[in-house]
């Protein structure tokens, strides 16, 4: 993911930190300027794994649902919340509930075959 971030935002081969051409303080800066949207970024969660594009895209929805809604009588209180960009940790939880189900599933084979 961090390769193919580097290769996208940069045009930089990441394998060049072991032939000398690229070096580690290097690395860090460009990972730590990353742009909002980067895999990482998303990887990551919260507001900077939406780019600035997908956060106006999203607000300017909300705005236009609140609008209909409201036009066609409906309350304020009717319109739903804003999406939120992930939360902080979303892919480690994702992943946990993906190995604890795969889990699941092994004992009932196990217990069903």
């Amino acid at each position: 993911m961090l390769e193919a971030d580097f290769q996208m935002t940069y045009n930089l081969d990441l394998t060049e930190v072991f032939t000398g051409g690229l070096s580690l303080r290097r690395v860090k800066v460009l990972i730590d300027n990353l742009p909002s949207g980067s895999l990482l970024r998303k990887r990551m969660g919260g507001a900077a794994a939406w780019t600035d594009e997908v956060a106006a895209t999203f607000a300017a929805n909300h705005r236009l649902e609140g609008i209909i809604i409201t036009s066609l009588g409906g309350k304020k209180g009717d319109v739903p919340k804003p999406v939120a960009p992930p939360e902080h940790g979303w892919f480690e939880r994702a992943e946990a509930e993906a190995q604890r189900r795969e889990d699941r599933a092994r004992r009932w084979i196990a217990a069903h075959s």
